[in-house]
């Protein structure tokens, strides 16, 4: 019984220092961190496109050949495919994935550098 109290102190305070550390990360970081508005206005480099007098395309210039588009125009097919190759549970949690990070802390632990992520689709 001493045991499992000793634990469960030692888990409480692990809890405690680890959720000190990220909030005090965060607000270290927070005055250099983007405004989520600028980062909701993504500009892509898109090619330039010459035309002709009368409306035919001509030629593309520019290094990066890519079009936006918007969620809606994309097939959905397409986005079923990125969901599944990307993120297999993307329907089963909200943007955190904490089966994802503990797969990836122990295959760190594991092998002794950052062999995969636990990032997800968001």
């Amino acid at each position: 019984m001493k045991f499992i109290k000793r634990l469960l102190i030692f888990s409480l305070i692990c809890i405690i220092l680890g959720a000190t550390t990220i909030f005090g990360f965060y607000f270290y970081v927070k005055s250099d961190l983007p405004d989520v508005a600028t980062l909701r206005d993504v500009k892509l480099q898109t090619p330039m496109q010459v035309f002709s007098q009368d409306g035919q395309l001509m030629a593309q210039f520019g290094e990066k050949r890519r079009i936006p588009l918007k969620l809606d125009e994309m097939p959905n097919e397409l986005l079923e495919a990125i969901i599944a190759t990307e993120d297999s549970r993307f329907y089963e949690h909200y943007g955190f994935d904490p089966i994802g990070i503990t797969r990836a802390a122990f295959a760190v632990a594991a092998s002794g550098s950052a062999s995969q992520g636990a990032s997800t689709i968001t």
